[in-house]
C-alpha cells in the first residue's frame, strides 16, 4: 500500500514541479517580450532626440512655445517608463527565481 501511495505522492510532486517551471518559462517569455517592447521604444527615444536636434532651434515664437511643453510632456512620460520598466524587471525576476527555486525543492 505505501508503494501506491509513494507513487500517488511522487506523480503530484512532478506535477508541481512542472507547474512551477511552466509558470516561470512563461514569465521568462512575457520578459522577453517586454525586453522586445522596451528596445522598440527606445528606438523611438532616440529618433525623438535626434529630430528634436535637427529642427528644435529653427522654431520660434508660440510653435517654439507649444513643441517644448509637448517635448517636456514626452520626456517626463519616457522616464516614467523606464522606472516603471526597471520595477517590472526586477519583480518578474524575483517571481521566475521563486518558481525555480519551489521546483527545485520538489526535485
Amino acid at each position: 500500500m505505501d508503494t501506491i501511495e509513494d507513487f500517488f505522492e511522487d506523480l503530484e510532486r512532478k506535477r508541481k514541479q512542472a507547474e512551477y517551471n511552466r509558470d516561470a518559462d512563461e514569465l521568462e517569455a512575457y520578459l522577453a517580450a517586454i525586453k522586445n517592447a522596451m528596445g522598440t521604444f527606445d528606438d523611438g527615444v532616440y529618433h525623438f532626440h535626434n529630430l528634436h536636434q535637427q529642427y528644435a532651434d529653427e522654431w520660434t515664437g508660440q510653435t517654439k512655445l507649444a513643441y517644448e511643453s509637448i517635448r517636456d510632456d514626452i520626456r517626463v512620460t519616457y522616464h516614467h517608463i523606464y522606472e516603471m520598466k526597471d520595477e517590472l524587471f526586477q519583480e518578474l525576476r524575483n517571481e521566475i527565481g521563486r518558481l525555480r527555486e519551489l521546483a527545485a525543492g520538489l526535485a
